[in-house]
């Protein structure tokens, strides 16, 4: 474990040194305002094109008060640690984790600096508080796991309940904030989206199936992506990670 923790900070930061030859597109665009907004006691869905759930957004807003080189150079950091401390919290062979970090959903997350790997961490924690926040901070990409948690555990009222609380509590502080991404879905719809919606969710229900009998969470995880009508490249980060899970020594439920 001390091995895998510094290889962990290694990692962070050395990817924290390359910062400034990575893209980070969105976080430069998108995320980075939205944290300056978030740290001076501001909403950040003045900031177009952000639609993440606000729990989402809140960690990292004291980025907001830091230089945009600094922010950068940490937020890939945690983005690289937070990325590569997944499958090895699961026990993954080393083939395994080498397989799921090459794949180019994460690649791609990489570079462009969003916030798909933040609901893998929810594998790694108790569903209840925080394990439900991290999944839902990108909806699409933790539903799986939420659905799996609703009916494998046996405090699944209280996961349930702690959900609709959470995006009770978001409408009452930030607005309705879901609206905007509604609202902006269908001029998304033919230029970035690679969602498998319809046909997908039968997939979606597959792997469902097989992570509530193999009582494999990450293949609930995996299957998120398909029940969503709109899905980003990266966002298939934790599809990869299902795959790669088959080759896991154990897994976290």
């Amino acid at each position: 474990m001390k091995r895998s923790l510094l290889t962990m900070a290694v990692v962070g930061i050395l990817y924290a040194l390359a910062s400034p030859f990575v893209l980070l597109w969105d976080f430069q665009v998108f995320f980075y305002p939205a944290f300056v907004e978030l740290a001076h006691g501001r909403t950040p869905y003045t900031v177009p094109g952000v639609y993440n759930a606000p729990w989402g957004l809140l960690p990292f807003a004291p980025l907001g008060f830091l230089p945009y080189p600094v922010a950068k150079a940490l937020f890939v950091a945690l983005m690289a640690i937070g990325i590569y401390s997944v499958p090895i919290m699961l026990g993954f062979p080393k083939w395994a984790t080498f397989l799921y970090l090459c794949s180019p959903p994460v690649l791609f997350c990489l570079w462009f600096g969003n916030l798909d790997w933040v609901p893998l961490l929810g594998l790694l924690v108790a569903p209840f508080p925080f394990g439900v926040l991290l999944a839902m901070v990108k909806p699409h990409v933790g539903i799986g796991l939420v659905l799996f948690w609703m009916v494998t555990r046996k405090d699944r009222a209280l996961v349930a309940a702690w959900t609709l609380a959470c995006v009770a509590l978001s409408l009452l502080f930030f607005g309705d904030w879901p609206r905007a991404f509604f609202t902006a879905m269908p001029r998304q719809v033919f230029v970035k989206n690679v969602s498998l919606w319809p046909f997908g969710i039968v997939g979606g229900v597959l792997l469902l199936g097989l992570a509530v009998k193999w009582r494999k969470p990450v293949l609930a995880l995996a299957s998120s992506p398909f029940f969503s009508p709109y899905v980003l490249f990266y966002s298939y980060s934790g599809t990869m990670l299902g795959l790669a899970s088959l080759g896991a020594k154990h897994d976290h439920s």
